[in-house]
């Protein structure tokens, strides 16, 4: 039986491993050789023998911390926000059960006594899986920088095989490229479209586009971009501001960190971000911004699991009114695929503020749209957001109307009581009966008014010694709710009689019209009724006489003497 996944996400400690001040890696030398398992086990071993660490450290919470959320198979990730406590986070760290080496810190005092097990190589390389990549993410631990690593191929043929496996290469956990990289996601959905083989050279169109797009990844390599979202700030604790955006041609939403440092000075970092072409299938914009907006609100729940309490307050901006006004609906007013998206946004987003963003200042907008890679390098809008994050003078809140175009539409039914008086303007009965239409149905009852405003049957038996209801009973419509009712109860009131013993019951007092189709339908639609219905035996007829089907006999040969019998005779 497969477990759940104890392993932490990669994501998840890049995310925290950016928000400190002071951070060090290391990773555990040999360390599958040193635990006695079965090869398929040792990931399970590894996070069992971590747990065990950081149990008997737990005098040291922060290194316990450390081993539990901070390790990605043998290798740390971690940081504090002081020098003192990386000290002896890693000291503590030191005392466990395995041998760390390759240690790397953005500080030198925190590596000082350690001699034999420093890292001549200020770089390191953050892989998920350690093969060969077409793009790969490092930290430069020397000036405390995210570097990108750009390996180009040559190979002057490109295919679809080629194109494609370049593409699934790039290693980007953070998203930090993702306004680059979803023209790569635009020409990879564009190539499926394609009626062409895995070896078979892209359309010259295709191709140029792609040579375009791919030459300049080598300038990727020049980008240096700061490790630390939170930087000199000693209340640790910051706000996470998101945005959302969408075109017809993709998606995407992206994370920020605020804070003010020692100085007092606001900072402004992108944390992460995430795109999505759009489908194939058509659908309209808004409903793609609401798909923008599901995955900002993914997004900041993945940050908010990630940070903890560093997490200050929250504040989530769209450009979209329609998707602002959807969010502050409840979801069961709205279609089924718009509340199923906002089910989940409001969910995830409990704690934070959804606000409208003008287009102009949304980051977001450049996934959407896409960019070239001299414009990601260039852009402040993109590394640290629009500028009035730094500032405090956020947009004016805006008022957002409600849109209906994705409601339900109900169905309102409006009861009202009203006496009708028609009939008292008629001075004669025959003067009444006269405008009842010869072809209604009311016609042949000769249908009259009571006392208390009631249409009863007419008829003839006004001397007959009966009552008056059996005289005259009301008359009541085919295929109406209260006559339905009114039979169901007479109906149970009989222990589930026949339709015919219904009728002449419920005609004591009621005449229904077209009673007795009315009345097997209550009996046939009853499900009792229906199960104990019996059905009757189709009896077999025997076999025919044998003189019946013996051909060669002539008409009455068996019945001659009778027939002779009866032929006219001569009398005297």
């Amino acid at each position: 039986m497969i477990g759940p996944n104890l392993q932490k996400d990669l994501f998840d400690i890049l995310l925290r491993f950016r928000a400190h001040e002071f951070v060090l890696t290391a990773d555990i030398a040999a360390m599958f050789q040193q635990i006695l398992h079965q090869r398929r086990t040792w990931p399970f071993a590894v996070y069992v023998n971590l747990l065990v660490v950081a149990a008997e450290d737990a005098e040291f919470p922060q290194a316990a911390e450390a081993l539990n959320r901070d390790f990605y198979m043998d290798d740390v990730l971690t940081g504090t926000d002081t020098i003192e406590k990386a000290i002896a986070l890693r000291q503590i760290l030191q005392r466990g059960q395995f041998n760390l080496r390759k240690w790397r810190s953005n500080d030198d005092k925190i590596l000082e006594s350690i001699s034999q097990n420093r890292e001549v190589d200020p770089l390191l390389t953050i892989d998920q899986e350690g093969a060969l990549k077409t793009l790969g993410i490092l930290w430069d631990a020397k000036f405390d920088v995210l570097k990108y690593k750009v390996f180009i191929d040559e190979s002057p043929r490109r295919t679809k095989r080629v194109v494609l496996s370049t593409i699934a290469q790039i290693f980007d956990p953070p998203g930090l490229l993702a306004p680059v990289l979803v023209n790569a996601k635009s020409i990879m959905q564009r190539m499926w479209q394609l009626p062409i083989g895995w070896d078979e050279s892209l359309p010259q169109d295709l191709q140029a586009s792609w040579e375009q797009y791919y030459g300049s990844f080598s300038k990727i390599n020049d980008m240096h971009i700061s490790r630390n979202i939170n930087p000199k700030n000693y209340e640790v604790r910051f706000d996470l501001i998101g945005f959302s955006d969408a075109s017809e041609r993709a998606y995407g939403a992206c994370i920020y960190a605020v804070s003010r440092d020692s100085q007092g000075i606001m900072n402004s970092h992108l944390i992460s971000s995430k795109s999505q072409v759009a489908l194939l299938k058509t659908i309209s914009l808004p409903k793609l911004e609401l798909n923008a907006a599901l995955l900002l609100a993914k997004l900041c729940n993945t940050a908010k699991a990630a940070f903890g309490d560093k997490i200050r307050n929250i504040a989530l901006w769209s450009d979209s009114t329609i998707v602002l006004s959807w969010i502050a609906t409840s979801p069961n007013m709205c279609k089924t695929y718009v509340a199923n998206r906002v089910t989940q946004i409001q969910d995830l987003t409990r704690e934070a503020s959804w606000l409208h963003v003008p287009s102009q200042d949304n980051p977001a907008d450049l996934i959407s749209r896409g960019m070239s890679v001299e414009e990601w390098m260039q852009s402040k809008q993109w590394w640290h957001g629009p500028a009035w994050l730094t500032t405090g003078e956020w947009p004016k809140r805006r008022e957002i109307d409600m849109d209906t175009s994705e409601m339900k539409v109900a169905a309102v039914l409006a009861v009202t009581r009203m006496t009708c008086d028609a009939l008292k303007d008629f001075s004669s009965f025959d003067k009444m009966q006269r405008q009842v239409p010869k072809g209604s149905k009311l016609a042949p009852l000769s249908p009259y008014l009571d006392d208390d405003g009631v249409i009863r049957v007419g008829g003839r038996l006004s001397r007959a010694n009966i009552s008056e209801t059996k005289k005259h009973p009301i008359i009541l419509p085919d295929r109406h709710h209260v006559t339905k009712i009114l039979l169901k109860r007479e109906h149970q009131r009989l222990l589930h009689c026949g339709s015919e013993q219904l009728l002449h019951s419920i005609r004591q007092r009621y005449w229904v019209l077209n009673g007795r189709r009315e009345s097997q339908k209550v009996t046939r639609s009853w499900v009792e009724c229906y199960r104990r219905n019996p059905k009757s035996l189709e009896v077999t007829m025997g076999d025919l006489p044998q003189e019946r089907v013996r051909g060669s006999l002539k008409p009455f040969t068996n019945n001659a003497v009778a027939i002779h019998a009866l032929a006219p005779g001569l009398l005297r």
